[in-house]
């Protein structure tokens, strides 16, 4: 219908434009946030279509930051066959989303979905360091583990120098 305030979604580019360590696909994004908000998120002339570049890079971006968390104690990505991989490949989409969303913000203010979405994200990111924390408090119970085992410290370590660290008592 001519004028009509609510055109058709856009279509979606085909599944497989872009790899995924986690099979992620553009299907699977709009399935979550529609294609008509993921052409807007994406599209930074008109947003009526899907940019799959923008789409594989947040994708990328995504699985990037999951592996940060996860490769302290896991091998990554984490196996396919794992039990743990689907809860591990909806965090990654979270994070894709999140990472559209925050590149252009605008589109999301105008919709109903950004408390929504800020909550979601907030919660991925407390799983994440929970997933990387010393203590532990998230496991991935039936994935592989790294076979180095990690600092106390975190990584770091710790170096004095009497100098700077000595008491006045010293000087």
């Amino acid at each position: 219908m001519p004028g009509d305030p609510f055109p058709p979604p856009p279509p979606l580019p085909p599944p497989s434009s872009f790899e995924s360590a986690y099979g992620i696909t553009v299907d699977d994004l709009a399935n979550r946030i529609t294609t008509r908000l993921l052409a807007q998120l994406t599209d930074d002339t008109a947003g009526t279509t899907i940019d799959i570049a923008v789409v594989a890079e947040a994708v990328r971006a995504a699985e990037a930051e999951l592996h940060s968390y996860a490769s302290v104690y896991y091998v990554v990505p984490i196996d396919e066959g794992s039990p743990d991989f689907v809860i591990v490949r909806k965090v990654a989409i979270d994070l894709a989303i999140w990472n559209l969303i925050t590149r252009r913000p605008g589109v999301m203010a105008r919709s109903d979905l950004g408390e929504v979405m800020t909550a979601q994200h907030e919660l991925t990111v407390a799983w994440l360091k929970g997933l990387s924390s010393r203590s532990r408090t998230v496991q991935l119970v039936a994935s592989a583990e790294r076979g180095i085992p990690v600092a106390p410290s975190g990584g770091a370590e710790v170096v004095s120098d009497p100098l700077v660290f000595g008491s006045f008592a010293d000087y």
